[in-house]
């Protein structure tokens, strides 16, 4: 399997824990490491799940009605929830869903 080149923005399905560790559910994430072509990326989690209660202040909504939305592959107004972050070898990424700096 080729390792797909990655860039800062992308969005990519990943195997994201649980809190308790115990089990994996795939989810997607966007890649917020400044260099991940030559190591492990960072990703941060992104959710579907949308509740103005229980998003902190780092979090980041994008609405459908976003310009940009239909550039993410995403299917549902999602969060992006910058406190759930996830190290990650490209190579074990499952699918790109789009280049955002292409």
């Amino acid at each position: 399997m080729l390792t797909p080149i990655l860039k800062r923005g992308d969005i990519v399905l990943v195997p994201f824990p649980f809190t308790s560790l115990k089990d994996l559910k795939v989810r997607p994430g966007v890649i917020i490491s400044p260099d991940p072509q030559q190591t492990d990326v960072l990703i941060a989690f992104i959710s579907s799940s949308v509740d103005a209660t229980s998003m902190s202040s780092t979090d980041y909504f994008l609405p459908t009605t976003h310009f940009d939305f239909p550039a993410t592959g995403l299917k549902k107004v999602s969060t992006f929830k910058m406190r759930k972050f996830l190290f990650f070898a490209p190579s074990r990424l499952d699918w790109l869903f789009t280049n955002q700096n292409a």
